[in-house]
């Protein structure tokens, strides 16, 4: 390697050098923005699934004290799916309803690993839920229909006692991640994404002929004006 460094010019290796911290330069302020807007979407996606569970509690808790459907057997609350299906529509969201056994109350969407024990929740997940913090569980998860994240939460009375348990699906909502990266390209004076990159490789190009002609400057100076130096 090194007979190999004494065969190219200084010339040469400067100028190789100012390419390459160019070009990581480059790569260092992509990755900041891939990053950037990465984790702004998990924020904004969290902060979303908060809200429509609180929501959703507030829907569902205010159908439970106006039937009365505390501590009634599950055929009772069946008569009232109407009513938890209007919720789904308001909300546009999906959600299902447990016993504190794990028994079905009310479903509209389940993962398949709860379909195939029957559409009931499993011993041992119930007992996370009991015993989470705020008695709230959430969970990543792998479906026939993709990854989606969702949540096990107690659903209590007045008096702070658990009646039932909610299982809340939460599909990524993808729109601030595209507004986001809209407002970025519309930065560099309205640019579409196409003119955007072109953007950026013009201005690699810039930089790299930029370096070249300054380090043709610095090697054609005069040998007494560098010694003087």
């Amino acid at each position: 390697m090194a007979p190999l460094l004494r065969q190219i010019s200084l010339r040469t290796q400067i100028f190789i050098s100012m390419i390459l911290l160019v070009f990581i330069a480059c790569l260092l302020i992509l990755g900041a923005t891939f990053f950037q807007y990465k984790n702004e979407s998990k924020d904004y996606n969290l902060f979303r699934l908060n809200r429509k569970e609180n929501q959703l509690k507030s829907q569902i808790n205010y159908l439970v004290d106006k039937n009365s459907l505390i501590n009634k057997p599950n055929p009772v609350w069946s008569e009232f799916e109407n009513d938890f299906s209007a919720i789904i529509k308001i909300h546009k969201v999906n959600f299902s309803l447990f016993d504190l056994e794990g028994k079905p109350l009310f479903t509209s969407f389940l993962p398949l690993k709860i379909i195939a024990n029957n559409y009931t929740l499993k011993q041992e997940l119930i007992e996370k839920i009991q015993n989470s913090f705020e008695g709230r569980f959430l969970e990543q998860n792998n479906d026939e229909i993709g990854k989606f994240q969702s949540s096990y939460s107690l659903l209590k009375d007045k008096n702070g006692k658990p009646f039932a348990l909610l299982f809340f699906p939460y599909f990524e909502d993808v729109s601030f991640s595209e507004n986001e990266l809209s407002t970025f390209l519309q930065s560099l004076d309205d640019l579409s994404f196409d003119a955007g990159l072109c953007y950026y490789f013009s201005l690699f190009y810039f930089k790299i002929h930029l370096a070249f002609f300054r380090n043709d400057t610095y090697e054609n100076r005069p040998n007494g004006l560098v010694k003087t130096k």
